[in-house]
């Protein structure tokens, strides 16, 4: 940057006229208006002291009228690109957003488990346009909306999901993306729609399992604020939760694989309390 500047101060010998001069360092100005802070401060300190020293005479007060639009254009710029630097990088390709006040972007530092108690995998991938995840592409949400489920392709996989649950037709818009969507409106949509239980027992076709937190499957989650198993918005159903939870554990869930021992038993120890779950054919089966 000091081999740029000290090209335009011997570029400058060249011009006597005042005019020529303050037009030459303002391109420079400009050019590099995005390049460099410190080069931009010391454009506007050359201009001011080309203007002061126009014919050797000094006019102070139009000098500092003349100087003050760029002092604060250069404050302006430097304001913005500080933000820009100091805003979090999102790893996920496209910052599109889908689906309104369902698509959020939030950061999450915990370290969570999936329901097969292993490191949470990652819900969306970087050709995705962001579906609800965290700044990792994880359905890591504690708290807000908890959107938690990770759906797989989620407009054909669950049609007309977002329609079912009283919201907006915003899921049909998500091409062949996967979207975390909130425990309280995945419970409604498995209520109202049974194609989840369509499917054989742990085929794994509707959820991506390994990008779910197993903080899903605790008490925190039955009714937490207006979104939890429990509660969607005012639109929810009478002990929805079992028809959320039991679809998810009909997804996920493979008595051939070792690690659904450790989604069975978060299962159980999760449903065990609570009454529209302990009571059904699937806690009977698996849990007793």
């Amino acid at each position: 940057m000091d081999v740029v500047l000290n090209m335009s101060k011997t570029m400058m010998k060249k011009y006597k006229n005042f005019r020529k001069k303050r037009g030459l360092l303002f391109k420079l100005y400009l050019n590099n208006i995005l390049f460099n802070k410190k080069f931009m401060i010391k454009i506007l300190l050359y201009l001011l002291l080309i203007r002061m020293k126009k014919n050797n005479k000094y006019k102070k007060s139009k000098d500092i009228i003349y100087l003050i639009p760029f002092l604060f254009i250069n404050l302006f710029i430097i304001l913005i690109m500080n933000f820009k630097k100091d805003k979090p990088k999102n790893n996920i390709k496209n910052k599109k957003y889908i689906g309104g006040k369902n698509s959020e972007y939030f950061s999450n530092k915990k370290d969570l488990l999936n329901i097969y108690d292993e490191p949470l995998n990652r819900c969306g991938t970087d050709d995705m346009d962001i579906g609800s995840w965290d700044a990792e592409g994880k359905c890591s949400e504690l708290g807000g909306g908890v959107h938690q489920i990770c759906v797989k392709n989620i407009s054909n996989n669950t049609k007309n999901f977002s329609k079912k649950t009283g919201q907006s037709d915003w899921s049909s818009q998500r091409n062949n993306d996967n979207h975390c969507v909130c425990l309280g409106a995945w419970s409604l949509y498995n209520n109202k729609d049974n194609t989840v239980f369509k499917n054989k027992r742990g085929s794994k076709k509707i959820l991506k399992c390994d990008a779910i937190p197993k903080v899903a499957l605790s008490k925190n989650y039955i009714s937490k604020f207006s979104q939890g198993w429990n509660k969607w918005n005012g639109l929810e159903v009478p002990s929805q939760i079992k028809d959320g939870v039991e679809a998810l554990v009909h997804d996920c869930y493979d008595e051939t694989e070792p690690k659904s021992k450790k989604l069975k038993n978060n299962y159980c120890n999760f449903a065990k309390n609570i009454n529209s779950l302990n009571k059904t054919n699937l806690y009977k089966e698996l849990c007793k």
